[in-house]
């Protein structure tokens, strides 16, 4: 499915007010730029580690604006718990069942994670 079209299918023509990439995909950030409507914000949530290509002149042209985010007051952390606990969120298209791995494979979750592709979340069992 592509996602820019589906995101101004669902919002009218118009685009998404606020995006918030959390994917770190090659690719991700341009999408979220071009989708977000104008005037819109993305925020940038996930840590990209490899280098990426930006356009700064389509998004300056439509008054695109960047935020990143980094960290989380504890606050946060029992506001999204209470969320899940009350299924309000659900985490099901987060996490599968070959996400969970017990701690001896600790380094097959690690060397997972740096394939996207892969895995979207990895769980840790121990014990």
């Amino acid at each position: 499915e592509d996602v820019q079209e589906r995101l101004v299918e669902l919002t009218d023509g118009i685009g998404p007010d606020v995006i918030f990439e959390c994917a770190a995909a090659k690719g991700t950030l341009d999408v979220a730029m071009d989708s977000v409507k104008r005037g819109g914000q993305v925020v940038l949530v996930a840590i990209v580690w490899t280098p990426t290509d930006v356009m700064p002149p389509n998004w300056m042209a439509r008054e695109v604006s960047l935020q990143s985010s980094f960290g989380t007051q504890p606050e946060d952390w029992r506001i999204a718990l209470d969320l899940i606990r009350n299924g309000k969120v659900s985490m099901a298209p987060l996490v599968s069942e070959a996400s969970f791995l017990p701690l001896d494979n600790i380094q097959e979750a690690f060397e997972a994670l740096c394939e996207p592709s892969n895995q979207v979340q990895m769980v840790v069992k121990h014990g």
